[in-house]
Protein backbone atom coordinates (compact mmCIF):
# COMPACT_ATOMS: atom_id res chain seq x y z
CA UNK A 1 0.00 0.00 0.00
CA UNK A 2 1.11 3.04 -0.83
CA UNK A 3 1.52 6.49 1.66
CA UNK A 4 -0.04 9.94 0.46
CA UNK A 5 2.48 12.09 -0.01
CA UNK A 6 -0.02 14.21 2.33
CA UNK A 7 0.46 12.52 5.36
CA UNK A 8 3.96 13.85 5.70
CA UNK A 9 3.72 17.78 6.79
CA UNK A 10 4.09 18.57 9.89
CA UNK A 11 4.01 21.78 11.59
CA UNK A 12 3.26 25.06 10.39
CA UNK A 13 2.74 23.24 7.07
CA UNK A 14 0.17 21.01 7.74
CA UNK A 15 -1.75 23.63 9.18
CA UNK A 16 -1.67 26.04 6.07
CA UNK A 17 -1.99 22.77 4.19
CA UNK A 18 -5.01 21.48 5.99
CA UNK A 19 -6.15 25.00 5.39
CA UNK A 20 -6.07 25.30 2.18
CA UNK A 21 -7.79 21.93 2.02
CA UNK A 22 -10.90 22.83 3.77
CA UNK A 23 -11.16 26.19 1.89
CA UNK A 24 -10.69 24.06 -1.34
CA UNK A 25 -14.11 21.50 -0.17
CA UNK A 26 -15.95 24.89 0.88
CA UNK A 27 -15.62 26.45 -2.83
CA UNK A 28 -16.08 22.71 -4.15
CA UNK A 29 -18.99 22.30 -2.47
CA UNK A 30 -20.77 25.64 -3.08
CA UNK A 31 -19.62 25.60 -6.70
CA UNK A 32 -21.56 22.15 -7.13
CA UNK A 33 -24.10 21.48 -4.64
CA UNK A 34 -27.65 23.61 -5.09
CA UNK A 35 -28.48 22.75 -1.67
CA UNK A 36 -25.20 23.80 0.34
CA UNK A 37 -25.81 27.41 -1.79
CA UNK A 38 -28.92 27.16 -0.63
CA UNK A 39 -28.18 27.17 3.34
CA UNK A 40 -24.98 28.98 2.65
CA UNK A 41 -27.55 31.63 1.52
CA UNK A 42 -30.43 31.04 4.61
CA UNK A 43 -27.12 31.32 7.00
CA UNK A 44 -26.40 34.61 5.44
CA UNK A 45 -29.48 35.96 6.88
CA UNK A 46 -29.74 34.13 10.03
CA UNK A 47 -26.22 34.77 11.17
CA UNK A 48 -26.53 38.33 11.20
CA UNK A 49 -29.87 38.29 12.79
CA UNK A 50 -28.78 35.80 15.58
CA UNK A 51 -25.81 38.64 16.39
CA UNK A 52 -28.10 41.09 16.75
CA UNK A 53 -31.43 39.96 18.47
CA UNK A 54 -31.74 40.90 21.96
CA UNK A 55 -31.18 37.60 23.56
CA UNK A 56 -28.91 36.18 26.05
CA UNK A 57 -25.26 34.85 25.24
CA UNK A 58 -25.97 31.67 25.55
CA UNK A 59 -28.66 31.75 23.24
CA UNK A 60 -26.67 33.26 21.17
CA UNK A 61 -24.81 30.83 20.83
CA UNK A 62 -27.30 28.13 20.39
CA UNK A 63 -28.67 30.48 17.56
CA UNK A 64 -25.31 29.85 15.65
CA UNK A 65 -24.17 26.48 16.56
CA UNK A 66 -27.57 25.63 14.73
CA UNK A 67 -26.94 27.21 11.72
CA UNK A 68 -23.26 25.71 11.65
CA UNK A 69 -24.92 21.82 12.51
CA UNK A 70 -26.58 22.47 9.23
CA UNK A 71 -23.19 23.41 7.23
CA UNK A 72 -21.62 20.81 8.80
CA UNK A 73 -23.99 18.01 7.91
CA UNK A 74 -24.47 19.37 4.54
CA UNK A 75 -20.65 19.06 3.89
CA UNK A 76 -20.61 15.67 5.32
CA UNK A 77 -23.83 14.50 3.43
CA UNK A 78 -22.10 15.88 -0.18
CA UNK A 79 -18.63 14.18 1.01
CA UNK A 80 -20.94 10.87 1.20
CA UNK A 81 -22.22 11.14 -1.96
CA UNK A 82 -19.22 12.43 -3.78
CA UNK A 83 -17.38 8.80 -2.47
CA UNK A 84 -20.43 6.74 -3.71
CA UNK A 85 -20.91 8.33 -6.60
CA UNK A 86 -16.87 8.06 -7.24
CA UNK A 87 -17.59 4.18 -6.16
CA UNK A 88 -20.20 3.67 -8.74
CA UNK A 89 -22.94 5.63 -10.73
CA UNK A 90 -24.65 2.23 -10.85
CA UNK A 91 -28.09 1.74 -8.72
CA UNK A 92 -27.43 -0.25 -5.53
CA UNK A 93 -29.36 -0.53 -2.80
CA UNK A 94 -26.01 0.43 -0.52
CA UNK A 95 -25.70 3.24 -2.31
CA UNK A 96 -29.43 4.74 -2.19
CA UNK A 97 -28.73 3.86 1.41
CA UNK A 98 -26.04 5.66 1.81
CA UNK A 99 -27.57 8.95 -0.12
CA UNK A 100 -30.81 8.45 1.77
CA UNK A 101 -28.97 8.27 5.28
CA UNK A 102 -27.37 11.23 4.31
CA UNK A 103 -30.11 13.24 3.52
CA UNK A 104 -31.88 12.25 6.58
CA UNK A 105 -29.11 13.67 8.14
CA UNK A 106 -29.29 17.46 6.79
CA UNK A 107 -33.17 17.00 7.06
CA UNK A 108 -32.49 16.48 10.46
CA UNK A 109 -30.17 19.04 11.10
CA UNK A 110 -32.93 21.76 9.47
CA UNK A 111 -35.40 20.74 11.59
CA UNK A 112 -33.32 21.04 14.61
CA UNK A 113 -32.55 24.61 13.88
CA UNK A 114 -36.09 25.36 13.18
CA UNK A 115 -36.85 23.71 16.54
CA UNK A 116 -34.23 25.60 18.23
CA UNK A 117 -35.24 29.12 16.37
CA UNK A 118 -38.84 28.76 17.38
CA UNK A 119 -38.22 27.71 20.72
CA UNK A 120 -35.68 30.87 21.20
CA UNK A 121 -37.68 34.00 19.20
CA UNK A 122 -41.13 32.29 19.77
CA UNK A 123 -42.34 30.07 22.58
CA UNK A 124 -39.59 31.76 24.69
CA UNK A 125 -39.39 29.21 27.22
CA UNK A 126 -37.40 31.17 29.38
CA UNK A 127 -40.46 32.48 30.52
CA UNK A 128 -42.41 29.86 31.54
CA UNK A 129 -39.21 29.00 34.40
CA UNK A 130 -39.05 32.72 35.81
CA UNK A 131 -36.43 33.93 33.46
CA UNK A 132 -36.65 37.77 32.72
CA UNK A 133 -33.94 39.38 30.92
CA UNK A 134 -33.09 42.42 31.73
CA UNK A 135 -31.19 45.19 30.02
CA UNK A 136 -27.74 46.46 31.82
CA UNK A 137 -26.65 49.87 30.77
CA UNK A 138 -22.95 50.06 31.14
CA UNK A 139 -21.26 53.36 30.86
CA UNK A 140 -17.68 52.88 28.81
CA UNK A 141 -16.78 56.82 28.37
CA UNK A 142 -18.94 59.66 29.39
CA UNK A 143 -21.86 60.20 27.36
CA UNK A 144 -21.20 56.50 25.32
CA UNK A 145 -23.73 53.95 27.12
CA UNK A 146 -24.00 50.35 25.89
CA UNK A 147 -26.72 48.42 26.39
CA UNK A 148 -25.87 44.81 27.61
CA UNK A 149 -28.72 42.06 28.25
CA UNK A 150 -28.51 39.52 30.96
CA UNK A 151 -30.78 36.29 31.93
CA UNK A 152 -31.22 36.51 35.47
CA UNK A 153 -33.06 33.47 36.95
CA UNK A 154 -35.83 34.62 39.82
CA UNK A 155 -37.28 30.89 41.61
CA UNK A 156 -40.77 31.48 42.53
CA UNK A 157 -41.43 32.75 45.55
CA UNK A 158 -42.55 29.78 48.08
CA UNK A 159 -45.45 30.47 50.22
CA UNK A 160 -44.14 32.54 53.48
CA UNK A 161 -46.44 30.41 56.10
CA UNK A 162 -44.39 26.78 54.54
CA UNK A 163 -41.59 26.17 56.78
CA UNK A 164 -40.41 23.49 54.71
CA UNK A 165 -39.00 26.53 52.41
CA UNK A 166 -36.96 27.90 54.52
CA UNK A 167 -33.62 27.80 54.78
CA UNK A 168 -31.03 26.64 58.18
CA UNK A 169 -31.17 29.96 60.18
CA UNK A 170 -35.18 29.79 59.29
CA UNK A 171 -35.28 32.81 56.88
CA UNK A 172 -37.07 32.59 53.56
CA UNK A 173 -34.62 32.49 50.75
CA UNK A 174 -34.07 35.68 48.59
Amino acid sequence: MTMSPYKGKTGVRRLINAFGYSLSGLRSAFRHEDAFRQEVLLAAVLIPTALVLPVAATARAVLLGSVFLVLIVELLNTAVEAVVDRVSLEDHELAKRAKDIGSAAVMLSLACMAVIWAAILIGRPAEHLSWKVQPDVIETSPGCPILVSRAAYRAPAPPADDAAHRGRNGNLPP
